[in-house]
């Protein structure tokens, strides 16, 4: 379990979308659940670890109102091989995928689910 705090100070440039206005203070607070579990069996001479977490994303200030969304979860699970002590500052490689939603936005993504410990 664990839970940041987070404060930004964003300014725009140039930007291409002319619907989202995100400049001035703003702040995050993420809280995330985070469960491995390790199943006892190796593939390739390393130990498999599925898993996941839940997080929630609190939005204020500027990024808020720019964004439109007063919050965001994510859910996220992963499929890994455990590297801890045998691959330099390597804790787990292999893949995860997540479904990130809020009060009016919704998606997925999937890709490479890497650890690193320093």
């Amino acid at each position: 379990m664990s839970s940041e705090p987070a404060y930004y100070h964003t300014g725009s440039f140039n930007g291409s979308n002319p619907y989202l206005h995100v400049n001035g203070d703003s702040a995050t607070w993420a809280n995330t659940v985070d469960v491995d579990i390790p199943l006892g069996v190796s593939l390739f001479g390393h130990e498999l670890h599925t898993g996941g977490y839940y997080r929630w994303t609190g939005l204020y200030g500027s990024l808020r109102s720019g964004l439109n969304e007063s919050s965001l979860s994510e859910v996220h699970g992963r499929i890994v091989l455990d590297f801890l002590n045998q691959l330099w500052k390597v804790q787990w490689i292999g893949i995860g995928a997540s479904y990130l939603f809020g009060p009016t936005v919704s998606g997925w993504s999937a890709g490479i689910d890497a650890t690193f410990r320093f």
